[in-house]
């Protein structure tokens, strides 16, 4: 699954998903993704986080091995985008 943001609005996922990997693909130099696990009944502030940041502009991601669905969030006030439309996020979950 792909998500472009539009840098308006948060984005989270429909339903909980086991992920596999995520792949950051900014839209330059310096853009950061910031990544939440949705928690009901939990705090939004302390909901665990990962932080990708790609300092020269290229693609980062990495790998998940949880058997645990979760749903996820991206909450764009902790993001840095050049331009938002321009960065692309790929899930691969099973």
């Amino acid at each position: 699954m792909q998500v472009v943001l539009d840098g308006s609005e948060d984005w989270t996922a429909s339903k909980a998903v086991r992920l596999k990997s995520l792949k950051f693909q900014p839209s330059g130099p310096g853009d950061v993704l910031l990544l939440k696990e949705v928690t009901p009944g939990v705090e939004a502030s302390v909901w665990p986080q990962i932080k990708l940041v790609s300092s020269s502009g290229d693609p980062v991601g990495c790998l998940f091995n949880s058997s645990i669905p979760t749903q996820l969030m991206i909450p764009i006030d902790l993001c840095s985008f050049s331009s938002p439309a321009g960065a692309v996020i790929t899930f691969e979950f099973v």
